[in-house]
């Protein structure tokens, strides 16, 4: 048993190396290049410092597809009399802003143009394809979701609406929709969105993060079915690939661990001791984290995910119960158990948690409670343990994908977190299983093995 749960924990340490390239991702690419200007450069390419108070972006998608964006810096004292008069030094600072990478850099901003009055620094650029036409007369700006690295604003604002003054016609993942009339003359009928500064980092929630805003003539549900499916269209396939990443070095893991479980571990000589175990190791983490917190005050539990605690809480129940009775009548009995204390559990952590620790919860939940279900159904192939081994293997990647397209440092990295946690769910479930196998179904009667023996 020892070597079968070394060549386990060897997987869980080599499956996610398939995916780091996929997360080691370059610096995050800013909206606005001029904004993100470092002052240390500034000073080596024109002997001024670039200093911002205030920064604002707008940016304007034409009847060609291209997106043109407008920089208002408002410096300070010092860097805008430094710039006023000096046309080769702002040259300078914008060509040294744009050769360093940027939204659409791969694109390449055309027609940039730069000019200093009253305090203000003004660079406007354009940023070919990035929208594209979508059905029933949309245009799906493209050039947020579409990103492989991750991307941050590095302005104070950035207002996005179309050249037409068209209206917003989907529910964008990020950013604040408002109407044209009610902040401007009265006179635009148009939408427009907005960001406020970066991505909040308790949420997680970021311009890569699948953002992409279609613009239409008029709004509807016509209109609106339409820039769905158009957005469903872009995305779809991303979404996929993301998930797959993702959560597919998981999937191989718990492969693994059911393989070893099914083909080489027998059940537990005394399941009511195992179960008991499981009690106080799921109890024993409950109360150290909820302790942790309680005293510490900080950590990865401190004010966030702390729901996850009723993973092991679950396990904990799932244990005594199972300690106090191990037989159960039939497979139905067994189903009910573990749907009762593990996934009320996991329930609680899934509904409660956001984005990536929601999949996590999902997949120790479906891993431990299919093992042990496996484990009584006692190893034999049929539809009920086929179903139960594809709905653990599907989890991992399923889990994933409502969090996707994935932005940030990509599918990548959130397999090398994923994974880890895999493995402590995978270790938790070859326990169960063995609880679960030390039983043997006869017909709608469950005995121990050693006392059919």
């Amino acid at each position: 048993m020892a070597v079968l749960l070394a060549v386990v924990a060897v997987v869980a340490v080599v499956a996610p190396l398939a995916a780091i390239p996929a997360a080691a991702s370059t610096p995050p690419e800013p909206v606005c290049p001029v904004c993100a200007y470092d002052e240390r450069y500034g000073a080596e390419a024109s002997d001024v410092d670039l200093n911002v108070t205030e920064s604002t972006v707008a940016m304007t998608i034409q009847e060609d597809d291209s997106a043109r964006f407008t920089a208002r810096l408002d410096l300070t004292e010092s860097s805008a009399a430094a710039l006023r008069d000096n046309e080769s030094a702002v040259d300078a600072v914008v060509d040294a802003a744009f050769d360093r990478r940027y939204v659409g850099h791969d694109r390449g901003a055309r027609n940039v143009t730069s000019s200093v009055a009253d305090d203000e620094l003004v660079v406007a650029w354009t940023i070919p394809d990035a929208a594209r036409d979508g059905p029933g007369g949309t245009t799906i700006v493209t050039l947020f979701g579409e990103r492989s690295n991750a991307i941050v604003l590095r302005a104070d604002r950035l207002v996005l609406a179309s050249a037409n003054d068209e209206r917003v016609v989907n529910r964008p993942a990020t950013g604040r929709v408002e109407d044209l009339a009610a902040t401007g003359d009265g006179s635009r009928d148009g939408e427009r969105v907005v960001w406020t500064g970066d991505a909040d980092f308790r949420t997680r929630r970021h311009l890569d993060d699948g953002t992409y805003v279609a613009f239409a003539p008029r709004e509807g549900v016509l209109a609106s079915a339409a820039a769905e499916l158009g957005v469903a269209r872009l995305v779809g396939p991303t979404m996929v690939s993301d998930a797959a990443v993702a959560g597919a070095p998981s999937a191989v893991l718990l492969a693994a661990a059911l393989a070893a479980c099914l083909f080489a571990l027998g059940g537990s000589a005394d399941p009511k001791r195992d179960a008991g175990l499981l009690a106080v190791g799921g109890a024993l983490v409950t109360v150290g984290g909820l302790a942790y917190v309680l005293f510490m005050g900080y950590g990865p539990l401190a004010g966030r995910n702390l729901e996850l605690l009723a993973l092991p809480a679950g396990v904990a129940a799932f244990g005594a119960l199972t300690a106090r009775s191990p037989t159960v009548a039939n497979l139905r009995e067994a189903a009910l158990r573990v749907t009762a204390t593990v996934g009320v559990g996991g329930l609680v952590a899934v509904a409660l948690s956001s984005s990536f620790a929601s999949a996590l919860a999902a997949t120790f939940t479906v891993a431990v409670a299919g093992f042990y279900l496996v484990g009584v159904y006692d190893g034999r192939v049929g539809w009920p343990v086929a179903a139960v081994v594809a709905l653990v293997l599907a989890t991992p990647v399923l889990g994933v994908l409502p969090a996707t397209p994935i932005g940030g440092f990509g599918p990548g990295f959130v397999a090398v977190i994923l994974t880890p946690a895999t493995f402590v769910a995978a270790l938790v479930g070859v326990v169960t299983y063995r609880v679960g196998a030390g039983k043997r179904v006869t017909g709608e009667r469950v005995v121990d093995d050693r006392a059919a023996a």
